[in-house]
C-alpha cells in the first residue's frame, strides 16, 4: 500500500471496536487474567469475553469471581 501507517491505523480500528463497548459489560475481568470456557474449549481475556460467556464460566466454576473486577 501506499500508506505507511496504514496497518498501524487498520490495527487500532479494530482495537476500538473490540473495546467499544467495554463500560456497557456487566462483567469485566481482569486485564492481566484469563479464563477457560470448557464448553467451547476457549480461553477468553478482558476484551474478548462477553456477558454470556462470563455467566456460563461463572456457573461452572464460582470461584472463578475473584478473576473479574466487575460483577452485576
Amino acid at each position: 500500500t501506499k500508506c505507511p501507517d496504514c496497518l498501524a491505523d487498520g490495527a487500532m480500528r479494530i482495537y476500538t471496536e473490540l473495546t467499544k463497548n467495554k463500560d456497557e459489560r456487566r462483567y469485566l475481568l481482569h486485564s492481566y487474567t484469563a479464563v477457560f470456557d470448557k464448553k467451547t474449549n476457549k480461553g477468553y481475556n478482558h476484551v474478548t469475553i462477553t456477558d454470556e460467556i462470563a455467566e456460563r464460566v461463572l456457573k461452572e466454576t464460582p470461584a472463578l469471581s475473584v478473576r473479574f473486577k466487575k460483577l452485576p
